[in-house]
């Protein structure tokens, strides 16, 4: 008989527990962070983020993001799109805890990281194209404008989260994701 897998539940602020966060180091930078082209062990912790943000652990992709952003130069493009990441997560916790108008504050700041983050390249940033990822939370602000947590409580509040911006990788980074992913799950599987 197959073992039954149980799945950490998502750390969601004021639902009860305390965020357990030492599934989370392996993905965490231990010293400097240098993400331009995103390659290595740099990448693994971002591409993390990235397979935990897919995987709807909003407030387990901002844990695993925030260490490389403090690491990373001042004013750079990977900066800002840490940030932008950073924000976009914050927001989909937002909508998930029912906070919709400060969902739609964060991902104003999001917003305005990726588009410094697109500015002065067409590069994409983190294996991210930044121009598509403004367009996308746009498009995803423009949603939120019309979603409302009406009777349908959680569940309504989970199909807005189901249209939220994806991340799409391009390039090298794009074929490390599914090795990430696979780190990812099994961390996320207790």
């Amino acid at each position: 008989m197959d073992p039954i897998l149980t799945w950490r539940q998502p750390f969601v602020p004021g639902r009860g527990g305390s965020a357990e966060t030492d599934w989370l180091q392996p993905f965490k930078p231990a010293g400097p962070v240098d993400l331009d082209g995103a390659s290595g062990a740099d990448a693994t912790g971002h591409l993390a983020g990235v397979a935990l943000y897919e995987l709807g652990y909003f407030w387990e992709a901002h844990e695993v993001w925030e260490p490389q952003w403090m690491r990373c130069r001042p004013n750079s493009r990977e900066r800002s799109a840490l940030a932008g990441l950073i924000q976009l997560a914050n927001a989909c916790l937002k909508i998930r805890m029912g906070r919709l108008p400060a969902s739609r504050r964060v991902l104003t700041s999001a917003q305005q990281h990726w588009a410094e983050a697109r500015s002065g390249s067409d590069a994409p940033v983190l294996g991210i194209d930044a121009s598509a990822m403004v367009r996308q939370i746009d498009a995803f602000v423009s949603y939120l404008g019309h979603a409302v947590r009406g009777e349908g409580g959680d569940a309504a509040l989970h199909m807005v989260l189901a249209e939220r911006p994806p991340l799409v990788l391009v390039g090298g980074s794009a074929e490390h994701l599914p090795a990430s992913r696979n780190a990812v799950v099994a961390a996320c599987q207790r």
